[in-house]
């Protein structure tokens, strides 16, 4: 493991994010113009939560999102975020799909050779790597909803069955689970999820339990750890 963990280190520049909203078409124009809402206040969330240094993403074609990061361990964090809060919105689609997976996610780790902010202009192998995994994900529904990609097939070995089993986890967590989850990878501890939300803390504890939090929360630690 310390051996692929040099590796890795050796090759990796930035983490891409590229996030596609399944299945869109099957909402209503009024979900719609709700979705591009919410996907908005994301991006302005985690550039708060990242902070604008670390941070850049924007909106592509109305239902697909591209982010950067300067620094590598924040991008799972940040792709559990965006799945959790597309899921948690109270939009009902006439789609399971949609109502399964909210948004798909590909996490890509390589360089960035360009990234001019004011014109949203991205290039490099993270962004590419990225980009394909989601692609590959919506010409093949089955294979999942949150994917990891590198040119490092040890790294790709190793991140590949942890990405799946916390894919697994939110597919199976409902809207009001991924709106505890979302709050707790926001950094928000039960005490002030109760102030924000009104709901009991005995409840929101047991959403936590019930969505696999304690797995998620490990799982983001190993990352976080693995790729400093």
């Amino acid at each position: 493991m310390k051996q692929a963990s040099k590796r890795y280190t050796d090759t990796a520049g930035k983490a891409a994010i590229s996030a596609d909203i399944v299945a869109s078409t099957s909402l209503t124009q009024e979900q719609r113009i709700l979705l591009d809402t919410k996907v908005r206040e994301l991006l302005c969330a985690l550039r708060k939560l990242f902070g604008v240094r670390n941070f850049f993403g924007r909106l592509v074609k109305g239902d697909c999102l591209e982010c950067i990061f300067e620094q590598p361990p924040s991008a799972l964090r940040a792709a559990l975020l965006i799945r959790t809060f597309v899921k948690a919105l109270d939009i009902k689609s006439s789609n399971s799909k949609f109502n399964d997976y909210g948004v798909r996610v590909a996490v890509g780790i390589g360089a960035i050779t360009t990234l001019d902010r004011k014109r949203g202009f991205i290039a490099g192998d993270a962004i590419v790597l990225s980009g394909r995994a989601v692609q590959e994900l919506s010409n093949h529904t089955k294979r999942g909803g949150l994917v990891f990609r590198s040119a490092n097939e040890d790294w790709n070995n190793t991140m590949t069955p942890l990405f799946a089993l916390l894919d697994t986890l939110l597919v199976k967590s409902t809207k009001k689970q991924c709106g505890v989850l979302w709050h707790r990878l926001s950094g928000k501890t039960e005490k002030e999820i109760c102030a924000i939300t009104g709901i009991s803390q005995p409840t929101i504890n047991r959403h936590a339990r019930a969505a696999g939090w304690d797995a998620i929360k490990s799982a983001m630690n190993y990352f976080e750890g693995e790729i400093r």
